[in-house]
Order: C-alpha cells, then structure tokens, then sequence
C-alpha cells in the first residue's frame, strides 16, 4: 500500500492529489479525502459511541492491513504500527471488545 501510494504521490502533482482521491465526478468531500489519508497512515479515529457498525468498521480496517502484511511477507516486528486514537463516552461492551 505504502508503495503505491508513493507511486501515485510521485507522478501526480500535488494540486491533482485531492481531485484524485475525490469521486469520479469531482465531488470533493472533505471528511472521505480526509479518511483515506488516514487509512495509508494506519491510523483509527473513534468517536462517539462505540457501537457493532463502528466496530465492525474498525475490525475491518485492521483485518486489511494484516493482510496486506501477511500477504508482502512483512514479519511482525517490521510491520508499520496501526494508531487508533479514542474519543468516545462509552457503548456497547460487547462490540468495544
């Protein structure tokens, strides 16, 4: 992922990157531009309550990554870190776990 992502960032200027990562009909969506960025840099943000759709969500994200490690043959010691960062007044127990 890393490696494509650097692919793209080398031959698309830096002007075209947002329209890139954009809908098809260049309906630019801050939030969505803003979360892909944060799916290439592994990093998780919750907030508000914890629920199954968020946690299956972030289950999800994380079964992606491990894949595509497991997949490049990355040992686990090598692997880039996953952040999940936190901001939540609680929820259901059982999908926080």
């Amino acid at each position: 992922m890393e490696e494509l992502y650097n692919q793209v960032s080398d031959t698309v200027p830096a002007n075209e990157f947002i329209r890139l990562l954009s809908g098809p009909l260049n309906d630019f969506h801050p939030s969505e531009v803003l979360e892909k960025y944060h799916f290439i840099d592994r990093k998780i943000y919750i907030n508000g309550e914890i629920n199954p759709d968020m946690a299956r969500d972030v289950l999800e994200k994380i079964q992606i990554w491990n894949s595509e490690d497991e997949f490049n043959g990355t040992p686990e010691d090598k692997r880039n870190p996953i952040q999940v960062f936190i901001n939540s007044n609680g929820g259901c127990l059982y999908s926080s776990l």
